[in-house]
């Protein structure tokens, strides 16, 4: 009876009854990130009339949007670094190894549901995009603190290390800092949508996050992500955004005076 205990115990010893899986960071807070809007979406489809099958599609639509549009900018800021002997054969293997680059996503995820939007013609395009304004930062700030934990985008050097959260900081959290400022804009664009309906949710998410990102980017100290003339690329996108409606308020203006 014993000789048949020690066997057992020996046999278990062999097993495994614990697996050890490692997860990246950056993919958990992803992940997060787009359960959380996903919620935050469909409670939100009601009030705006979009039907269950109409709210997956669209999602789907702005999920494949973002990794597309993500990987092509990040390879377009890229190609100065590129070697002269890259073979054409080597660029979709370069281009699914590829980084994400935000507003490479962003303008994907706009473009796609737009279109996906169009295609299905039931819902206005004034409407949808109210729909979704809030929830791109939302999804955002899950992003940059996986940012920070993955320890990209990170900040420039300080002076002096700081202590957060028993964490000791030897360059700016700029990511934390942006994840911050997301949140904020995420409460401060629902907030608008109940009290001013007809408001352009996402005019105004565009501009104040392209004036945030503007002066962040210059807290920044990783190099890769693309510098052209003597600004990086974010802000050149991000002076666009800001030139492109002042401009658009500018001929709304004239229009309505000369009528």
């Amino acid at each position: 009876m014993k000789k048949w205990h020690l066997a057992i115990s020996k046999e278990r010893r062999q097993l495994f009854p614990y697996i050890s899986i490692t997860v990246p960071s950056y993919s958990v807070m992803a992940f997060l990130g787009a359960f959380f809007t996903m919620i935050f979406l469909y409670c939100r489809s009601k009030a705006f009339g979009i039907e269950f099958d109409d709210f997956i599609k669209l999602f789907v639509a702005c999920i494949v949007g973002c990794i597309l549009g993500a990987k092509l900018l990040f390879l377009i800021t890229m190609v100065p670094q590129l070697t002269i002997n890259l073979q054409v054969w080597q660029i979709p293997f370069l281009y699914v190894s590829s980084g994400y680059v935000f507003y490479g996503g962003l303008f994907g995820t706009i473009a796609c549901y737009k279109y996906i939007n169009n295609r299905m013609g039931k819902y206005t395009w004034k409407n949808a995009r109210n729909f979704l304004a809030p929830a791109l930062p939302l999804f955002h700030a899950f992003g940059r603190i996986g940012c920070f934990l993955a320890g990209c985008c990170y900040g420039v050097p300080l002076n002096s290390p700081i202590m957060l959260a028993g964490i000791e900081l030897t360059r700016i959290p700029v990511q934390l800092m942006e994840s911050g400022f997301e949140f904020f804009l995420f409460f401060f664009l629902l907030i608008c949508s109940k009290r001013y309906k007809k408001q352009n949710l996402m005019e105004i998410y565009l501009v104040m996050y392209a004036i945030f990102r503007f002066i962040i980017e210059f807290f920044r100290g990783d190099i890769d992500r693309g510098y052209w003339i003597f600004l990086y690329t974010s802000q050149w996108i991000s002076l666009g955004i800001v030139c492109y409606y002042i401009y658009h308020h500018i001929k709304n203006k004239m229009l309505k005076t000369k009528a």
